[in-house]
């Protein structure tokens, strides 16, 4: 087995290995559409590690490349996803090799912190951590009749609408931790997942937006009430909706919804230490503290204590079916 970098001139071959790993074969649910934010062919931001046997890809995982912002502080970020092992090679260490060559490169490249989305607990032995949450909430119609009125108007937003996602970009690139957008690509994260993205207006001002799919939303930012983009985003889809949110709008969403549910939702691994931490806002202290910890612990701590408010995004999931 040959463990290597996937060339420019293999980019057709990944995405067919990646497709038939994870039984995409509509294609509507192909890599290319579900996720046109990162796979075009010049994509300088991604990086893939794959595995090959008498010369054909059988395996690859996907290293997605990005930058933090807080303020004026900044931290290299990489997205491991997009793992897969075509189904008559599994069971053979592929996905054991992949890993640790994807760190081996994430460590070449500096990367302070590693990330993956979903619960895993298989890459806890990779040095991954759970380090964020989900959130459960439910929303009555009785609840709902304690919010203030609003008025405002929800609008499809199109690709053509340069100057209404201009205004949008603003509005995200306010938020005091984000990772940095390129204007050119905007519209198209909208989109991943298939979502169809919509953008809010109060007094004829774009107010925020969010991405929606199906019965969830992909992403929701707003410069508003957080009350009205709820109001907006159910008058789109009544029956409820998932919602994806920082942490640190628990103490909002408190006074809006009945109850929660809270589970673990994501995972990091941390590359450089002090980095993180500064990163966050801690300081030194903190090292100190976690110092004489396994590695897996001392990410929990580290990410747990500095970065649950801001960091370590939630997912609330708003339920009106079951009205009280």
């Amino acid at each position: 087995m040959e463990i290597r970098k996937v060339g420019y001139e293999e980019f057709d071959e990944l995405l067919d290995v990646m497709d038939a790993s994870f039984g995409f074969t509509e294609p509507e649910r192909k890599f290319r559409h579900i996720l046109p934010k990162l796979y075009y062919k010049d994509n300088p931001d991604m990086i893939h590690t794959g595995a090959y046997e008498n010369g054909k890809l059988i395996g690859s995982v996907g290293l997605y490349l990005m930058d933090m912002v807080n303020g004026d502080k900044r931290l290299k970020l990489g997205c491991v996803g997009a793992v897969c092992t075509l189904q008559d090679h599994r069971g053979n260490g592929v996905f054991t090799k992949l890993m640790e060559a994807t760190i081996d490169c994430a460590n070449e490249l500096g990367l302070d912190l590693l990330f993956l989305g979903g619960n895993r607990v298989r890459y806890g032995r990779f040095g991954f951590e759970c380090a964020g949450r989900y959130v459960g909430g439910r929303i009555s119609e009785r609840t709902k009749c304690l919010w203030q009125p609003a008025e405002f108007e929800v609008k499809p937003l199109l690709r053509e609408d340069s100057e209404t996602i201009c205004k949008l970009l603003d509005i995200y690139n306010r938020q005091t931790m984000r990772v940095e957008r390129k204007k050119e690509l905007f519209y198209d994260t909208l989109l991943s997942w298939t979502a169809e993205p919509y953008y809010v207006t109060q007094n004829g001002h774009p107010v925020g937006y969010f991405a929606a799919k199906d019965g969830g939303t992909t992403e929701v930012v707003y410069d508003c009430r957080l009350d009205v983009m709820l109001q907006a985003m159910l008058s789109v889809r009544p029956d409820g909706l998932h919602v994806g949110l920082p942490v640190s709008k628990y103490e909002e969403l408190l006074g809006l919804c009945d109850g929660f549910e809270v589970g673990n939702v994501e995972m990091f691994r941390i590359m450089n230490e002090s980095r993180v931490v500064d990163f966050l806002g801690g300081d030194a202290s903190v090292l100190e503290a976690v110092k004489d910890l396994p590695e897996r612990e001392k990410v929990r701590k580290i990410l747990g204590d500095c970065g649950f408010p801001s960091l370590c995004g939630t997912d609330m999931y708003i339920n009106s079916a079951n009205a009280g």
